[in-house]
């Protein structure tokens, strides 16, 4: 019977191991601040883009004749598709005051309250954007 017996890892292949494991979380904390980062970024532009853009929207005189005409919505209707299709967005939502969905590129949000979602932010039920 051959018994074999197990080296022991020597003092500097235990120290050089704990050095891969020292580089390998540092290389992850690194990275997840970076995708942190990156994240914060993107909303910050995208979200200054969007409030723009909802701006721009909010003082168009077919926005401010129409809304409160329901016979009138269609051209709303057309003018949220065109935004989509222009400034490369997913929907664009039409809401009173009140936050009753008016004119959404969404059909199933129309004529319903807006999503919770949005609902808690204050600054979208002043009309002031996120």
């Amino acid at each position: 019977m051959v018994t074999r017996r197990r080296r022991r890892a020597t003092l500097a292949g235990q120290l050089f191991a704990l050095q891969l494991a020292i580089i390998g979380v540092v290389l992850l904390a690194v990275a997840a601040v970076s995708l942190a980062q990156s994240d914060a970024t993107f909303e910050r532009v995208e979200g200054r883009r969007v409030s723009a853009l909802g701006e721009q929207l909010a003082t168009n005189p077919l926005v401010r004749a129409n809304l409160d005409q329901p016979e009138s919505r269609t051209g709303l209707a057309t003018l949220a598709l065109g935004l989509v299709a222009q400034a490369n967005i997913t929907s664009v939502t039409f809401a009173e005051p009140d936050l009753d969905v008016r004119v959404s590129t969404d059909p199933s949000l129309e004529e319903r309250p807006l999503p919770s979602a949005t609902r808690g932010s204050h600054a979208v039920a002043a009309g002031r954007g996120p």
